[in-house]
């Protein structure tokens, strides 16, 4: 070794096996509230402030949620000296690796607003990439984003970071009083860490900083720093090259790097005590469990917490994990608990024994400290047959708003059949739907309809809905309760003259003339005779009484009756609180039939309607009202349209349109058509509805198009050779041909459509899974296949581009299908004969008589 040569002493990032740990200390500076929509807000006010922060690595975010400092009271500047330990070894950091911290204050309009952000790289690169230690002061600029966390535009961070190495390496620093600024603080930052001893310098450097920041402010504005206290080690650290694995670097002091010390496994935080929160955050990372190795203390890689990801995005009702998925999240269910809310359900299906007691106590453990989920993922844990899970996920539940409830609701009560064994006060998701409803009428409305319902049902659990409904009816508000025994009442007196023209060999006409002269009788004025009833179909809408005029029977030998109730429009608004401009609410009732599963399907209709129009879609959907009464009884909307068989009978759509908008199509109307149909041959394509034919298309004046008739449904089908999509080339032909620019826009629709939806499959199928042992005869007969089904067009492992190209190509296949042509003339072929025969039927009981 050459006389003087020193030898650099330092360690590899590779030879840490501990956390990657920093302390926010403190901030100070003025916020700019005008920037924030409070420009009122006097600077010398106290305020609420809290911090978040981030750490990205290799371009990946390693936590879903940002860490968070507690919250503190702020005017000028607020200390915290809280520790924040990341999910990651600093082994596995890359040189690129950042902490972005957010600010949040206090909004008086909005709640916790985000005010700045502030990016702190961990490895100093004009350094050769030595991890940074000390105290740092990090500037607070403007968010250019206002979401509620964390904007975590890495492609943004990769750009301003080439861009600073860039300025670095091109520009020389031009010294102006900002960079005066800048040196000025750095000084000071090392005078407050005690490494500088020069106490002249001190004095001089504290005296002269609130000078210099008070001239920036006036030129930038406001001025807001974080301090950071980053761990010190031994000695310094650089980054682990992948060139060479650590097992082939060479020992002692070859290549100014030395080993004798050892992996590193102690850090040290210059005047900060061990005693700080983090420590916590630490012991729920890398404290063991028992059972069966479940959460032990070993460190998650970037690799693993890919994997982790990609796992918990799986669904967990139909996903079999191998054996070493599965160990995968057992290794690190502590880890899991802590930073990843949304694989809870496929922890506790896949990684769980439940067979085992000692597992599933250890289980119902992860629950309690699980960080808390989403609604979409307490659905799914719903249809784990362990009580405490329940419990769990019923809290979890509490959040939703009644419009969700309500499209949840007919789902929670086919799950309730989950609780018919356990011991009163262990049945956790019926309580809550009768203290959730008991207070609410439309609530009210469908929980007493839906549970009629199953108490009908001969291969039900009928004890136990009974049950329920009793307990209902019990706790239930007595004024709600006496509107349901009006409503009750109504269909009873319907039904039985249902039942009567169903046994009755009068003719239609004569049938028609019973029912009016019916309508008209002292039964009915009495039924009305306390006032509005509201309508089990829809409990929103008040109705008075019924119109004869209107009233008719359908050819059908159930003898469906078509009802028009005179709505009471004064009730409607002030009880209903909606306005309903329609003097009419017109009702089909049907007997014969099990009207649950097209209740499910408009039900899930309805359902993604909202999720579109919350992705900013609205895509003229028809959701309407269907409610079964008993396993054979049903009422459903009439919405005032025309079959697409009857129109082009008489020509084309495009006709049909011109003659209901006066001899001309307006762009709303067409628009009103390409949306409706594109909304709905993606939605009827994802739930598998089959038996499409062009009298079960329907068509208003308006444009809007919209199916009817859900007896085939999630892939049951009654004739060969279905396509995807109905898309008949008369629809396409109204679009203006394929080649047409409404056409694209179609297609583009219906691109958008699939991925939006797809972006709550997890919501669909977890609502499907709930019913998978319900006695609705498609989940009788399929079972878990549903959610296999619904798997598969969901298509949840691949990209919105990929999922795009495909839709894509289902459209196509659709349009150029030839057999659904034939089909489409088969059916009317048997139509017709099926009338005919029923013509000759009549004749021939006429003659008899």
């Amino acid at each position: 070794m050459a006389s003087g040569e020193q030898y650099q002493v330092f360690y590899l990032t590779g030879e840490i096996n501990e956390f990657v740990q920093i302390c926010i200390s403190s901030m100070d500076g003025d916020i700019d509230y005008a920037k924030i929509g409070m420009p009122e807000f006097p600077k010398t006010k106290p305020n609420q402030v809290w911090i978040g922060a981030t750490l990205i690595s290799g371009g990946v975010p390693i936590a879903i949620e940002e860490e968070r400092t507690p919250t503190r009271d702020y005017i000028s500047k607020a200390e915290w000296n809280d520790r924040i330990v990341f999910p990651i070894q600093y082994k596995d950091l890359s040189e690129d690796a950042v902490v972005v911290f957010r600010v949040y204050c206090y909004h008086v309009e909005k709640g916790y607003v985000p005010v700045g952000d502030a990016v702190l790289p961990l490895f100093s690169s004009d350094k050769g990439n030595v991890l940074r230690k000390g105290t740092k002061r990090v500037k607070v600029e403007p968010c250019k984003k206002s979401n509620c966390s964390i904007s975590l535009d890495v492609e943004e961070y990769e750009r301003q970071r080439l861009q600073r190495l860039i300025l670095d390496e091109k520009e020389e620093r031009i010294s102006t009083k900002k960079n005066a600024l800048e040196r000025a603080e750095k000084y000071q930052t090392k005078m407050m860490s005690g490494t500088s001893t020069t106490d002249f310098l001190d004095q001089f450097t504290a005296s002269i900083v609130p000078a210099f920041r008070q001239e920036e402010e006036k030129r930038t504005g406001s001025l807001i720093y974080i301090s950071v206290i980053l761990p010190e080690f031994d000695h310094p650290v650089k980054i682990q090259r992948n060139e060479k694995i650590p097992s082939e670097l060479p020992t002692g002091l070859t290549q100014g790097r030395t080993t004798e010390d050892g992996p590193v496994t102690e850090l040290n935080f210059i005047g900060q005590s061990n005693e700080m929160a983090g420590e916590k955050m630490y012991m729920k990372l890398t404290a063991s469990l028992d059972a069966k190795g479940m959460g032990d203390n070993k460190p998650v890689s970037i690799m693993e917490y890919k994997k982790l990801e990609a796992i918990s995005r799986m669904p967990a009702s139909v996903t079999v994990l191998n054996a070493e998925q599965k160990a995968l999240l057992r290794r690190y269910g502590r880890y899991l608990a802590a930073t990843n809310p949304k694989a809870l359900n496929i922890f506790l299906t896949q990684a769980i024994d439940w067979e085992d007691p000692h597992e599933a106590a250890e289980a119902i453990e992860f629950v309690k400290i699980w960080q808390k989920i989403d609604v979409e993922d307490a659905l799914g844990l719903l249809s784990i047959n362990d009580s405490n899970v329940r419990s769990y996920a019923v809290d979890s539940l509490k959040s939703t708003t009644d419009e969700e409830f309500e499209n949840y609701l007919f789902s929670f009560v086919q799950a309730l059949r989950l609780e018919s064994q356990e011991k009163p006060g262990k049945r956790y998701l019926t309580d809550y739907l009768i203290e959730r409803c008991r207070e609410n009428f439309v609530l009210g409305n469908w929980f007493y309809w839906y549970l009629t319902v199953e108490c009908g049902c001969t291969n039900g659990d009928i004890t136990f809905y009974k049950w329920v409904r009793d307990m209902f009816g019990y706790k239930r508000n007595p004024e709600h309760k006496k509107e349901t025994e009006k409503q009750i009442k109504l269909i009873s007196e319907i039904t039985k003259l249902q039942l009567q023209f169903i046994a009755s060999p009068l003719s239609r006409p004569e049938k028609l003339e019973q029912l009016k002269q019916w309508i008209e009788s002292p039964l009915v004025k009495e039924i009305f005779a306390d006032g509005s009833i509201a309508l089990p179909l829809n409990p929103r809408v008040y109705v008075k009484g019924i119109n004869p005029k209107s009233s008719y029977i359908f050819k059908s030998n159930k003898a469906p009756l078509k009802l028009p109730f005179i709505v009471d429009t004064e009730k409607t608004k002030t009880k209903g609180k909606i306005n309903y401009e329609n003097k009419e609410f017109i009702v089909i009732v049907k007997h014969g039939d099990d009207l649950r599963q097209d209740q499910l399907i408009v039900q899930m209709i309805a359902l993604m309607d909202n999720l579109l129009k919350k992705d900013l879609m609205d895509l003229k959907l028809t959701p309407y009202h269907v409610v079964a009464t008993s396993p054979v009884d049903g009422m459903v909307e009439f919405i005032p349209s025309d079959g697409m068989g009857d129109i082009i009978k008489d020509g084309t759509l495009r006709d049909y349109l011109m003659k209901m908008n006066g001899g001309s199509i307006p762009t709303q109307v067409m628009n009103n058509f390409i949306r409706s149909v594109a909304g709905n041959s993606v939605i009827t394509y994802l739930l598998g509805v089959g038996d499409r034919h062009l009298d079960n298309l329907l068509v208003r004046g308006n444009g809007v198009m919209f199916h009817i008739d859900f007896g085939y449904i999630l892939g049951k089908e009654c004739k060969p050779f279905p396509p995807p999509m109905k898309l008949c080339k008369e629809i396409v032909e109204c679009m203006g041909g394929k080649g047409s620019t409404q056409y694209q826009d179609f297609t583009k629709l219906c691109c958008e459509c699939y991925n939006s939806i797809r972006k709550s499959s997890k919501l669909i199928m977890n609502l499907f899974q709930l019913m998978t042992d319900s006695n609705i005869a498609v989940f009788q007969e399929m079972g878990v296949k549903v959610i296999i089904k619904l798997k598969e067009k969901l298509r949840m492992d691949i990209s919105d581009e990929r999922a795009a190209k495909i839709m894509v190509g289902l459209i196509e296949t659709s349009v150029n299908a030839l057999f659904p042509v034939f089909v489409d003339s088969f059916h009317d072929f048997v139509q017709y004969w099926v009338c005919f025969s029923i013509q000759l039927y009549l004749m021939y009981i006429n003659t008899i008589k």
